[in-house]
């Protein structure tokens, strides 16, 4: 497993400006910063409400989880 910065994502951010299709083929791998970079480089103009909560689901997820490890530490 392992991790990107919100640095590193928001260089490749930066790099990749809106590209819907790559976003769309990220969130498809499953893999967890695939999906956050997803959400950072979709076009939210071709957006479907499905894509919309999925955004949503993985902003609680990550939410759940640093508020878990700081409960915990």
């Amino acid at each position: 497993m392992f991790s990107f910065s919100y640095s590193t994502f928001g260089k490749l951010t930066r790099a990749i400006k809106r590209d819907h299709a790559l976003a769309l083929g990220l969130w498809t791998s499953g893999n967890h910063d695939a999906r956050v970079l997803a959400t950072m480089i979709a076009d939210l103009a071709q957006a479907t409400a499905a894509l919309l909560y999925l955004q949503y689901s993985v902003a609680a997820d990550a939410l759940a989880y640093d508020r878990t490890l700081n409960a915990v530490y």
